[in-house]
């Protein structure tokens, strides 16, 4: 629940969420931005990442490419193609995959390729719920080959979840 905070008078009193600094690596068009995002403690990132607005703000964050820490940067969340989630992963999978099946698939993105696990309510077929999505889905056993335009070289990669945005799938 919500913990008060008194403000400069007794009568003013604000409600202030629990709020933890969540550590992500966020791949976008422009490449990868790593920093903090401000997630109320009861919040999975798949609620959270689906319900910020259009653009919402990070902390202590570094542009690839660019070795200077920018304290605040506000990222437009349609730019995403897909974030690392970096703690707890478990609490995401299994919130995610009750009474779901399954399916494999390969995500063709801008600059490389997204393979790993996506889960779909039973009898919902998997090209249905894509289609159908409006905000981010949960891939587990994720596995990356992005070509990296800063330095000319391909990422491959293994992450247990990743938050993808399907929007920013080519097919």
């Amino acid at each position: 629940g919500s913990v008060f905070k008194r403000q400069d008078s007794p009568e003013e009193v604000r409600p202030v969420r629990d709020i933890r600094l969540v550590p992500a690596r966020i791949y976008t068009q422009a490449g990868w931005i790593v920093g903090k995002l401000h997630v109320a403690a009861e919040w999975r990132m798949l609620n959270f990442i689906n319900n910020v607005p259009e653009f919402f703000s990070l902390a202590d964050v570094i542009l690839e490419g660019r070795p200077k820490v920018i304290p605040l940067f506000t990222l437009q969340r349609s730019a995403i193609q897909f974030i690392v989630v970096e703690n707890e992963p478990e609490k995401e999978i299994e919130a995610a995959t009750r009474n779901q099946i399954e399916h494999p698939v390969s995500c063709l993105l801008q600059n490389g390729v997204l393979h790993g696990v996506i889960s779909v309510l039973r009898g919902v077929r998997l090209s249905d719920h894509l289609s159908r999505q409006k905000g981010f889905v949960l891939v587990k056993e994720a596995h990356f080959q992005l070509r990296n335009p800063w330095e000319k070289r391909v990422i491959d990669h293994r992450e247990p979840v990743v938050l993808l945005n399907p929007q920013s799938v080519v097919g």
